[in-house]
């Protein structure tokens, strides 16, 4: 479960506020409870699909489904889209440093180090790694805690009015992007689910839990940005949180702590690196043969760092890529296409029910 909860949280929480704010003005915390809500309809399709692998992997039940060739051809678009969710997170990641905190650093520096990091991760395995997000998860709980509780004293009520200035449809707009980016991005924890124990009841009670908490961080996240910056502010600011820890200030010595929101964003960014990694080496690995994915793992990094690095030549490529190209990727990977999956499989077993009777 906190595996999949730092997954949602990762890049989402520095700049999903933003989005929220864009298309849902002063109302992008209500449309942060509705993408939460509907996310968790979301679960009961990558649940359902799960019992349907009836316990093959992930790119068996793709070959089996669609045939040999249509589900190697599906099993390399799945590939693809681990890959560019890991390469843009990076990029994020490198992005973010140079621009805000250490400004002198070459970009490529970055990059770098993050991608071996994440190699390193991954070669330790998913055990460990599941068992490292045991000591930094109440950490990430007790810093957004003192947050809020620190913020709170500067917030304004008044400027989350009007509460549906920009009607319903902004608000379905900004709940639809919230729907995307954290979470029918977790499509790729159908690769990493045949390797859990005590397998269907563990992975739907830690989707469930996993949305809801990560959901209700973002969420309590955008409603401080808006109640402290204002939805205008909120919404031009590319990094809101960050900007909005920058804020605190207690007693006239207390301050300077927007590098514990930064923090948190390394941590959780970093996980979800690594995961999109390991998904991506795991699938290379299973549809060439190879028995053992972890000689794949530094000729991966020595493809994700020229990628990270001309990915996005400048950040209003990124806004553009963020909003208008990326949606539709992950709406269609993560939400078509797995829906399209339990359909096929459902009417196929009601014919081989039919015929057996």
């Amino acid at each position: 479960m906190l595996l999949i909860c730092l997954f949602i949280i990762g890049s989402s929480i520095l700049y999903l506020p933003s989005l929220l704010t864009r298309y849902a003005g002063e109302a992008g915390w209500i449309s942060g409870i509705v993408g939460t809500v509907g996310a968790m309809f979301s679960i009961l399709l990558y649940v359902a699909i799960y019992r349907c692998m009836n316990g093959l992997s992930f790119e068996q039940y793709l070959n089996v489904t669609l045939g040999t060739w249509a589900g190697g051809m599906l099993n390399l678009l799945y590939i693809a889209f681990a890959l560019i969710l890991a390469t843009l997170n990076i990029n994020d990641m490198g992005t973010f440093i140079t621009t805000q905190i250490e400004t002198a650093t070459p970009l490529v520096t970055i990059l770098i180090v993050m991608t071996v990091l994440g190699t390193y991760a991954v070669r330790v395995g998913l055990e460990a790694l599941g068992r490292s997000t045991e000591i930094f998860f109440p950490l990430i709980c007790l810093i957004l805690i003192f947050f809020t509780v620190f913020l709170l004293q500067d917030s304004e009520i008044d400027l989350i009015k009007p509460y549906m200035g920009f009607g319903l449809f902004g608000i379905a707009k900004a709940s639809l992007m919230f729907m995307t980016f954290p979470y029918w991005e977790m499509v790729l924890f159908l690769v990493i689910a045949p390797h859990v124990s005590n397998q269907y009841r563990t992975i739907r009670k830690a989707m469930f839990h996993a949305v809801w908490i990560g959901g209700s961080c973002i969420t309590v996240l955008t409603l401080l940005c808006i109640m402290c910056n204002g939805a205008m502010l909120t919404s031009v600011n590319t990094f809101p949180t960050y900007r909005l820890a920058q804020s605190i200030e207690a007693g006239g010595f207390f301050g300077r702590l927007e590098i514990m929101m930064a923090g948190i964003w390394f941590v959780t960014i970093f996980y979800k690196i690594t995961i999109c990694m390991y998904v991506a080496l795991v699938m290379i690995s299973r549809l060439s043969g190879t028995k053992d994915w972890k000689p794949l793992t530094w000729p991966l990094a020595l493809v994700l760092v020229p990628l990270a690095y001309y990915v996005s030549p400048n950040s209003a490529f990124t806004g553009h890529v963020t909003t208008r190209i990326i949606p539709g990727t992950v709406v269609f990977m993560g939400f078509i296409i797995p829906l399209f999956l339990l359909l096929l499989t459902t009417i196929r077993g009601q014919l081989n029910r039919g015929l057996r009777e």
